[in-house]
């Protein structure tokens, strides 16, 4: 099994979303551990993009957690 190509699979997000802004989802609370923080920890290491953290605090969403 081959290594995955972090351009392609960045590339691949985005061509699903159909023009809008991916979003990468894991159902964990904050602080919790999530796989989600692999992959943004990997597109940073791969490709120097920086993936930002969603803050339901920010939106008055923190009640659906």
């Amino acid at each position: 099994m081959g290594k995955l190509d972090a351009r392609q699979v960045w590339n691949e997000l985005h061509t699903l979303a159909s023009g809008q802004e991916p979003v990468l989802l894991c159902w964990e609370k904050p602080g919790v551990f999530c796989h989600r923080q692999r992959v943004v920890r990997w597109f940073r290491r791969e490709l120097n993009i920086l993936v930002e953290e969603y803050d339901p605090r920010a939106t008055g969403q923190i009640e659906l957690l």
